[in-house]
């Protein structure tokens, strides 16, 4: 092809892909009649009536002979886009060629100072002027790659911005978002107290609801076992859970409901907690983890449920997932306690709440039975457990300042007074 025709091509191709939202479509073929050089497809999901366009040098003879590979061609693209609706519009720049239909196919021939068919004039009022000579086609070849390259380039990062922005419409749901907003709110609690008393994250984090065990048994403040699961001190550690939580709360909900997700992800920072109070330490936990875990329980049976473990490839990206969240738990600093009790939470409540019809009223009674036996086994080892041996007076004293720092001096008193009694008694 020489170098004006390239420019005429250039030209349309800059005209359809700019201006009215064609995308290129590449064709791979091994066909050694070298029939697809110098050809372009173009395809729009917008245009009812001409969604393909082939563009391409061929005289009518050639088209003839070729008609056959280009319907072929033809159907794959439809495939492709998913439209078996409207005509092909096939332009030759051959000065030869000639305008007719043949089923459904449109051929017509746009050239410089050359008339467009009226009814494809119609569709594209500008196609008649698109097309013209230039004194240096070399230069104009260069000059229109750039522009139809850099025009490309807009439209993917629009797409792109379009596509994230509907990923995470279609993602947002009640039980990322409620979690989130309160996470939110918390993380900024903590920085904001620990700033105005000049005291530790970690004092900070106590005041604002963190588990920590000499609190919840010298003070019976049980309700850290619930609110212990939305603190975040590390922004870090925020950020990871809140990803998790996005990930997995949207698939959660389509396999049972919003307010289930809510109450499974709640009871698994419970229980998880619980399990920590029970066999841990005395020690400041932290994060939703526990909670995420828990989904992550039941968003399991709802796959067993519905047979995807049927598919190796899920089977082995599954593994890999749960690889890596067995190593994450097994981390210094990382609550493997309360992970291992939101994991079983989310077991126990994913049966209770499938719907499937392959778990029965008999799996749902054993879940039930089942969880019932570990409630009261967590019981009886969080009241064995429930003495604190590990004191950390100095954080404790530093909570209480803080306290009378944000001018809660009468409760920082009542504290104060009770952990005396309590390491007393101890």
């Amino acid at each position: 092809m020489d170098k004006h025709k390239s420019v005429w091509i250039l030209q349309m191709m800059k005209y359809f892909m700019v201006t009215k939202d064609y995308l290129q479509v590449n064709v791979v073929s091994d066909d050694p009649t070298g029939i697809y050089k110098n050809h372009f497809w173009l395809v729009s999901r917008s245009n009812v009536k001409y969604p393909i366009i082939h563009i391409s040098d061929s005289s009518d003879q050639q088209r003839n002979i070729n008609i056959e590979s280009y319907k072929e061609t033809e159907n794959k693209i439809r495939n492709l886009v998913n439209n078996q609706q409207g005509e092909v519009l096939d332009i030759s720049i051959n000065e030869s060629a000639t305008d007719y239909n043949l089923d459904h196919i449109q051929f017509v021939r746009v050239v410089p100072n050359g008339v467009v068919n009226d009814s494809v004039a119609q569709e594209f009022p500008q196609l008649s002027t698109v097309v013209f000579d230039v004194s240096e086609p070399e230069k104009e070849i260069n000059k229109l790659n750039k522009d139809i390259s850099s025009q490309l380039f807009k439209k993917q990062k629009a797409v792109r911005k379009q596509y994230s922005r509907s990923y995470f419409k279609e993602n947002m749901c009640v039980s990322f978002i409620v979690p989130f907003i309160i996470c939110l709110i918390i993380y900024g609690a903590v920085h904001l107290i620990s700033y105005l008393t000049d005291s530790s994250l970690a004092s900070s984090a106590i005041i604002s609801g963190a588990y920590y065990k000499t609190f919840i048994s010298a003070l019976h403040q049980y309700y850290r076992l619930f609110t212990g699961g939305f603190v975040h001190v590390q922004f870090f550690h925020l950020l990871a859970n809140m990803l998790a939580l996005f990930s997995m709360a949207k698939q959660v909900e389509k396999n049972y409901s919003a307010n289930k997700s809510l109450i499974i992800l709640c009871l698994s920072i419970v229980v998880g907690n619980v399990f920590l109070f029970a066999f841990g330490k005395n020690v400041l936990a932290v994060g939703i983890s526990s909670g995420i875990y828990g989904l992550f329980a039941a968003l399991t049976i709802a796959y067993i449920s519905k047979g995807y473990f049927k598919n190796p490839l899920f089977r082995q990206s599954y593994m890999r997932v749960v690889f890596i969240n067995i190593m994450i738990s097994l981390l210094p600093n990382v609550s493997f306690y309360g992970h291992f009790g939101g994991l079983v939470c989310g077991l126990v409540l994913g049966v209770l709440f499938n719907k499937e019809k392959n778990i029965t009223k008999v799996l749902k009674i054993n879940a039930a039975v089942c969880g019932l036996i570990i409630t009261v086994f967590l019981g009886y080892f969080s009241y064995q457990n429930r003495q604190v041996i590990e004191f950390y007076k100095g954080e404790d004293m530093s909570v209480v300042q803080t306290y009378q720092k944000l001018g809660l001096t009468k409760l920082s008193y009542r504290i104060y007074d009770n952990l005396l009694d309590y390491y007393a008694g101890e």
